[in-house]
C-alpha cells in the first residue's frame, strides 16, 4: 500500500516502523524515567525512612524523657504537696502560738498594769514602812541605852570602891573576914554578917521597900540597910571584893565557910581572924571546893525576916561566872545557897537540903520554892514559866541589834 504525502509517494509499512520505533524509543524513555523516578522514589522512601527512624529514635528519647519528666513532674509535685501540707501545718501552728502569744501578752498586760499599780502601792507603803522603821530604830536604840545604862549599873554594883563608907566595908573585911596567903585564901561568911551588922563597923539592919527597886551600893551603905536584894547585891559586892585580894589564886584553893545550926546550943563557933567573934549553938559549913563566884538569886525561897516562902534574895556560889542564859542552869544547879543577912548555909539548888529548885530552858515544872532571877556581875536574868525560857539583858540587846538591823535593811 502506499500513501501519499505532500505529493511524495511513502510507503506504509516504513512509516509504521517509524512509528513503532517511536513508540518504543518514546515507551523506553517512559520506562527509564519510571526507573529513575522509581529510583528516586525508592531513595526518597528511604531518606524517608531513615528520617522516620531518627524522628522514632528522637520520639523515643522525647517520651523517654517526657516519661521521667512526667515522674519527676510527679515526686517533685508530691514533694510540693507534702512540703505545701507541713508549710499549711506549720502555719497553723504558727496561727495557733501567735494566738497564745497573743492571750500570753494580754496576761502580760494586765498583769504588768496590776503589778504598776502595785508597785505604786508598794511605793507608798514603803515610804510609810521606811518611816515607821526609822521611828522603831529610834526607840529600839533608846532601848539599847537603857539596856546598856542596866547593864553598866550591874558592873558598877558589882563591887566596891573608893566612897568613905565602901572604903570602910573593905578595910574591915580585910582585917576581920579575909584571910590570903600563898597557900590559898579563905573567908567565913558569918564574919561579913558581923561586920554589916555591928554598930561600931557598917550598921546595917533590914528595911522593907516597896516594890522591887535595886538599890545602888553607896545608896544602901548611906541609909545603913534595905530589903533582901539590897543586902543580896552588897554581898556580892564584898564577896568580889575578897575575890579581888585573892588575886590570881585558883578558885579550887579559895576556901569558903557558912554555917548551919549545931545539935548542941552551947556550941561556939569562931568567925573571924582574931577569934574575937563567935555564934552559939551552931557549927561551920565548909562549903565544896571551887564554889566562890557570887550570884544573886530571888524566887519563892524562905525568907528569913517573914518566916515563910515569900520574894525573897539569897547569894549562890558557882565555879565560874555566869557569862550567858546556857551557863544559869549549868552553873547553879547544884550551887550552894548563902543567906546574905546571917551569912547562913541554906543548901544546894536543886537538892533536897535546900528544896529551892531551878528550872532550865524547856522545863515548865511548877515547884513550892524556886528561882526566877539571877543577878549577876553584868546582867540580869529572868524566866518565864509560861514559855520556860530564861532571858536577859544581853540576851534582848542581841535580839535588838539583829531587828535593827534588819529594819535597817527594810529602810534603805
Amino acid at each position: 500500500m502506499q500513501g501519499r504525502n505532500n505529493g511524495i509517494a511513502i510507503p506504509v509499512f516504513g512509516k509504521i516502523q517509524k512509528k513503532q520505533a517511536l513508540l518504543f524509543g518514546t515507551a523506553g524513555f517512559l520506562l527509564f524515567l519510571f526507573f529513575i523516578l522509581l529510583f528516586l522514589q525508592a531513595s526518597q522512601i528511604e531518606a524517608l525512612k531513615q528520617e522516620k527512624a531518627v524522628i522514632s529514635a528522637e520520639k523515643y528519647a522525647l517520651d523517654l524523657n517526657f516519661t521521667e519528666f512526667r515522674a519527676k513532674s510527679a515526686e517533685r509535685v508530691s514533694s510540693l504537696e507534702r512540703l505545701n501540707n507541713a508549710k499549711a501545718k506549720e502555719i497553723t501552728e504558727l496561727k495557733e502560738k501567735i494566738a497564745s502569744v497573743e492571750g500570753l501578752l494580754a496576761g502580760l498586760e494586765k498583769d504588768y498594769n496590776e503589778l504598776k499599780q502595785a508597785k505604786k502601792t508598794l511605793g507608798e507603803e514603803y515610804a510609810l514602812l521606811k518611816e515607821e522603821s526609822a521611828q522603831t530604830i529610834k526607840s529600839i536604840e533608846e532601848f539599847e541605852g537603857e539596856i546598856e545604862s542596866s547593864i553598866e549599873w550591874f558592873q558598877e554594883n558589882a563591887a566596891l570602891h573608893d566612897t568613905e563608907r565602901q572604903t570602910l566595908a573593905k578595910t574591915s573585911l580585910e582585917s576581920r573576914c579575909f584571910l590570903v596567903s600563898g597557900q590559898g585564901c579563905s573567908v567565913k561568911t558569918a564574919c561579913l554578917y558581923l561586920v554589916n551588922s555591928m554598930q561600931e563597923y557598917l550598921g546595917l539592919s533590914y528595911i522593907a521597900d516597896k516594890g522591887d527597886r535595886l538599890t545602888p551600893v553607896s545608896e544602901f551603905l548611906d541609909k545603913k540597910g534595905g530589903d533582901c536584894e539590897d543586902f543580896s547585891l552588897f554581898f556580892k559586892a564584898e564577896l568580889n571584893h575578897f575575890l579581888e585580894k585573892c588575886g590570881n589564886a585558883r578558885p579550887e584553893t579559895i576556901s569558903v565557910e557558912a554555917w548551919t545550926g549545931a545539935e548542941s546550943l552551947v556550941a561556939r563557933y569562931w568567925i573571924d581572924n582574931q577569934n574575937q567573934w563567935y555564934l552559939e549553938g551552931v557549927q561551920k559549913q565548909s562549903l565544896e571546893a571551887g564554889y566562890v563566884f557570887p550570884a544573886v538569886v530571888c524566887g519563892n525561897i524562905y525568907d528569913l525576916q517573914k518566916k515563910e516562902i515569900a520574894g525573897h534574895c539569897v547569894v549562890a556560889l558557882t565555879k565560874k561566872r555566869i557569862s550567858g542564859i546556857a551557863d544559869v542552869f549549868n552553873e547553879l544547879d547544884g550551887a550552894p545557897l548563902i543567906e546574905p543577912q546571917d551569912g547562913s548555909f541554906l543548901g544546894n539548888i536543886n537538892e533536897a537540903s535546900s528544896l529551892v529548885y531551878l528550872n532550865k530552858e524547856g522545863d515548865s515544872t511548877k515547884h513550892d520554892s524556886f528561882i526566877y532571877w539571877v543577878i549577876t556581875d553584868n546582867d540580869f536574868y529572868m524566866f518565864d514559866q509560861e514559855s520556860a525560857e530564861w532571858t536577859g539583858y544581853a540576851f534582848f540587846a542581841e535580839k535588838l541589834a539583829a531587828l535593827k538591823e534588819k529594819l535597817a535593811l527594810l529602810a534603805e
